[in-house]
């Protein structure tokens, strides 16, 4: 049950930013748990970065445009 940290690019192919509901309907699509979406900068911002729970996280950053798993952790006992 790893939480995995992923950064992705924080525009979409729309105008605009990438928003929480968004990140949670597709983690969830891919056996994931959306915890939260943070951003490199209040304004401009270059990358955004998602905290999932679990799922498929290569098939949730495909379907978010790519990106990169920066830190993954595991919490105390999970590993046994």
């Amino acid at each position: 049950m790893p939480h995995n940290f992923i950064r992705i690019s924080a525009g979409t192919p729309n105008p605009g930013l990438r928003k929480p509901e968004d990140m949670k309907r597709i983690c969830k699509k891919h056996s994931g748990a959306f915890q939260c979406l943070l951003f490199d900068a209040d304004t401009h911002p270059q990358s955004a970065y998602v905290l999932v729970k679990d799922g498929n996280v290569e098939a949730i950053l495909a379907e978010l445009g790519g990106g990169e798993t920066v830190f993954q952790y595991f919490e105390p006992g999970e590993m046994k």
